[in-house]
């Protein structure tokens, strides 16, 4: 009987029931259908239920099959679609096949919580000629009174539920306001004993250990090593997922693209906790789950310091380019015309090159079976009329830049230009007016005082008015805690150091960082490569001694940018500048025209020298042996 239900469950299929030789005792055939909604309930509910349909059956001489019980264990009675409740219908449906005469239930809420879709049944049953039964509350369509007790019933059944999840969130509200754990702790966090000033465990009012959440050390590392390799080392979500799916990061091989940016949106990892972020819709006729995101204003807040992971410009960084590839190129993309590239975002390459015909990143391919070269896609297939067609070895174009690069930066004169601009840039920025922020200290202390005198009525309001001033507090609380962030900021930049002069020898030893970093991992140097350089564009044109023409590349080189990237890459790397300059030079560079020491043009050749192949060739043969 159990491997018959089972079957009939997992198939979705009722097979009529087959009459015997044995004379009948009954007048007629009937569906059973039981349920309980929540898995913390007692499955034993749905045999007490079935006791109460068979009695009833008994009692009025209606047979029940077996073939025709159906049931749903744990699943929510507003939903139309579940699977047991779905072949009863079914069978209702079929009447002249399986010869259903009656549809029994032990009281009209486990048929269904939704007023509509008892409305529908009480329809069909009407259209079907079969008689809805309810064993337990005396419920019967052929009662002339059914029709007005059937809505009366069901809308009760419904609002039941409505207030039942109404009390559940207001619970949850307030523990999570109390600091109580209301869900799983997430990955780099976990769960431990809480114990007393004594060293005793805590024991809660239902006799179990209270737990707290802390951080898990090893868990916490791979998630600041994903956060760093996104934020500066050019590497995309999938390579984090891969990295954590090869370490089994949080004890799981399941980590994916989507996963990965989940992870790294959660408030908790920079010292936040927030609830009613989004909240699920459900269709009730399918079941199809709908994720709708909430406004910040019916966010709920609580700081927990102690779980932060990740310092606020980390955070940042890492949203800031999640953001931006899912802003570009995500299955969400909004801004499809001032996109990012992704080879950009997520670099594999030192160089990128743009194609000059038509402003298109150019695709890494094979001309041969042996060097990777650049093509333009559309050239090659003659798309919006672009004819820079070819191929140009990744190399070439790699070293050409790289030694235009070399060969500008340490120069005598460029080093000398460099050093006279920044020193002006800060005596032009040490004489910025500093901004005022008594408007705004006036705006928070009025703000503060307001909302000290709301928290002081709290204690005089009724339950009735709490959740509306509470809501109320938080919001002000918020607004107040982002003018105190906007009023450290403007502090900050009021506290202007007294920079001292930078000398050419100061500059030397940030372009030596910078040629060290252009040596170092293509995701970080590719980053800075693109700040010093901007776009490397490819295009044909004619060069002396030559009678075709040849593949350029033109690039503009400009140190500063590419120093303000390195002197915001990681902690560990800000001593790359002798002082923190670059990053304000770069910012102010709008406010006055540039001087000598700014954009310095090139146009490179890129053309294969076999000599000096050789040379390079002879070079690392003599260093070998």
């Amino acid at each position: 009987m159990a491997d018959d239900f089972e079957r009939r469950f997992r198939q979705q299929h009722a097979e009529a029931f087959r009459l015997g030789d044995t004379p009948l005792a009954w007048i007629a055939l009937a569906v059973a259908y039981l349920r309980f909604s929540d898995e913390n309930s007692n499955p034993r509910s749905l045999d007490q239920q079935l006791l109460n349909v068979l009695n009833r059956a008994r009692r009025d001489s209606v047979f029940v099959p077996w073939q025709y019980v159906m049931a749903d264990a744990a699943v929510s009675g507003t939903l139309a679609c579940r699977t047991g409740y779905t072949l009863a219908k079914s069978l209702v449906e079929r009447r002249e096949a399986s010869g259903v005469a009656w549809f029994l239930i032990d009281d009209l809420s486990r048929m269904s919580r939704n007023t509509i879709e008892s409305l529908r049944l009480g329809e069909l049953a009407d259209e079907t000629g079969v008689r809805v039964i309810g064993a337990s509350d005396g419920f019967d369509s052929a009662n002339p009174q059914s029709s007005l007790l059937l809505p009366v019933l069901g809308s009760m059944n419904e609002a039941f539920i409505t207030q039942l999840r109404s009390k559940v969130n207001r619970g949850m509200d307030d523990a999570f306001r109390r600091g109580d754990n209301i869900s799983p702790p997430g990955v780099g966090y976990r769960l431990v004993d809480l114990k007393d000033a004594h060293g005793n465990l805590v024991i809660t009012h239902k006799n179990t250990i209270e737990k707290v959440v802390e951080i898990a050390p090893e868990a916490a590392d791979w998630t600041r090593r994903g956060a760093e390799m996104i934020a500066y080392e050019g590497k995309s979500a999938i390579d984090v997922a891969r990295l954590f799916n090869e370490h089994k990061v949080g004890g799981k091989q399941t980590w994916s693209d989507s996963r990965v940016r989940q992870h790294y949106a959660r408030e908790r990892l920079v010292g936040k906790d927030v609830m009613h972020k989004s909240r699920q819709a459900t269709d009730r006729q399918t079941g199809k789950k709908k994720v709708i995101y909430l406004p910040k204003s019916e966010w709920i807040w609580r700081d927990v310091p102690h779980l932060r992971i990740f310092s606020d410009e980390l955070a940042n960084a890492v949203l800031e380019k999640l953001g931006r590839g899912a802003e570009s190129f995500g299955r969400k993309a909004k801004n499809r015309k001032k996109k990012a590239h992704r080879v950009d975002l997520y670099p594999k390459v030192l160089v990128r090159p743009t194609c000059g015909g038509c402003g298109n990143p150019m695709i890494l391919g094979r001309s041969d079976d042996k060097y990777q070269s650049f093509f333009c896609f559309n050239a090659n297939n003659g798309i919006h009329g672009c004819t820079n067609r070819g191929y140009k070895s990744a190399r070439i174009i790699d070293e050409a830049v790289l030694r235009t690069i070399m060969a500008t930066l340490f120069t005598d004169a460029f080093i000398a230009d460099l050093t006279a601009e920044v020193n002006k840039r800060l005596a032009w920025i040490a004489r910025q007016p500093i901004p005022s922020t008594k408007k705004l200290e006036q705006e928070i202390a009025n703000e503060d005082r307001q909302l000290k005198r709301l928290t002081d009525r709290l204690a005089k309001l009724d339950d009735t008015h709490l959740d509306a001033v509470l809501a109320k507090a938080e919001e002000m609380g918020r607004q107040l805690a982002a003018k105190r962030e906007q009023l450290k900021e403007l502090q900050r930049a009021g506290r202007r150091p007294t920079v001292r002069s930078v000398t050419e020898k100061d500059i030397v030893a940030a372009l030596g960082k910078l040629r060290d970093l252009l040596q170092g991992d293509v995701g970080v140097a590719a980053q800075v490569l693109k700040a010093l350089v901007g776009e490397v564009v490819i295009q044909k044109q004619h060069v002396d001694g030559y009678e075709n023409p040849q593949m350029v590349a033109r690039f503009t080189i400009n140190a500063v940018p590419a120093l303000a990237v390195l002197e915001r890459g990681k902690p560990t790397d800000r001593d790359s500048a002798p002082v923190p300059v670059w990053d304000s030079i770069h910012a102010s560079q709008g406010g006055k025209p540039a001087t000598a020491a700014g954009p310095v043009e090139a146009i490179v050749p890129l053309i294969y020298d076999r000599r000096a192949a050789a040379r390079d060739a002879a070079k690392k043969r003599d260093g070998a042996a």
